[in-house]
């Protein structure tokens, strides 16, 4: 999940830069855009899948809506797919089978 503010969420109403200190805010924001876009690579070449949800999506009218296509993504790849059963399947980052 990534807040709208500290990951530069664009045209998003909740990410606006400070009045004060901005180049300093705006560096930092731009560092963590950097960290994000380098840890999805990384997670990405060690087969994950990324769902990236941001904060305003999460606000309590909208929450329904923006978790349930994830959820049913999941369940799709998950539970359907012989590819994203559980059973057996090895983890990245780890050498034992799931339970």
């Amino acid at each position: 999940m990534h807040d709208c503010f500290w990951h530069g969420h664009k045209n998003c109403k909740y990410f606006v830069a400070p009045k004060t200190r901005t180049k300093w805010w705006v560096n930092k924001i731009k560092g963590n855009i950097a960290n994000d876009s380098k840890t999805a690579k990384a997670l990405r070449k060690e087969g994950w899948k990324i769902i990236l949800v941001w904060g305003c999506a999460l606000k309590p009218v909208k929450v329904e809506k923006a978790v349930a296509p994830f959820v049913t993504a999941m369940v799709l790849f998950y539970f359907l797919s012989p590819e994203g059963a559980f059973v057996g399947r090895k983890f990245p980052g780890n050498t034992q089978n799931s339970p």
